[in-house]
């Protein structure tokens, strides 16, 4: 969270006017700190049907998210050139996100966004999860894959350290 609260600093510093500006700005320092696949490649293992244990297993214990991930599914014959990629972030994110699962629940606001279930904390490693749910969006990011995630603006305001008000200490 200190990582991402100094890099959000240096950001405001930058004096970036646009969304555009800063889409461009984040894309130039994620560029400067790709590494690429010669610099070693780490290969995940799921099984679709159990997407959320086996992801945790391998993503949890990943040191280095700039290096790059291949896909595998178990039973499945296929080569990650992308999409694979695109469809595990999107299947993951879906999980994580869902009601059933219990981290996050749609907020009331005007917007359609999820925010962080109240009840939550009564979930098993609940803890691990949200970790888990930060470095797979963190990832997705890293690696300039879209997914469909609307959180709600206290999370993204807290995350930047602009919300001091919010106190997710109990999660």
């Amino acid at each position: 969270m200190r990582v991402i609260q100094e890099k959000s600093v240096v950001l405001a510093k930058q004096d970036l006017k646009t969304l555009r500006d800063k889409l461009i700005w984040f894309r130039h320092q994620v560029d400067k700190n790709t590494k690429d696949f010669t610099q070693g490649l780490i290969e995940i293992k799921v099984n679709r049907e159990n997407l959320i244990q086996d992801s945790m297993k391998n993503f949890l214990d990943i040191t280095d998210l700039r290096k790059e991930i291949k896909i595998v599914y178990e039973n499945e014959l296929s080569f990650d050139a992308g999409g694979l990629s695109r469809d595990f972030y999107t299947s993951i994110m879906k999980e994580l996100l869902s009601q059933n699962l219990g981290l996050f629940s749609v907020a009331s606001t005007p917007e359609f966004s999820y925010k962080v279930n109240e009840d939550s904390k009564h979930i098993d490693n609940h803890r691990t999860l949200f970790l888990f749910f930060g470095k797979i969006l963190a990832k997705a990011l890293f690696d300039n894959i879209p997914v469909n995630v609307c959180l709600n603006k206290s999370i993204f305001k807290t995350l930047l350290g602009y919300d001091k008000e919010s106190d997710y200490s109990n999660l």
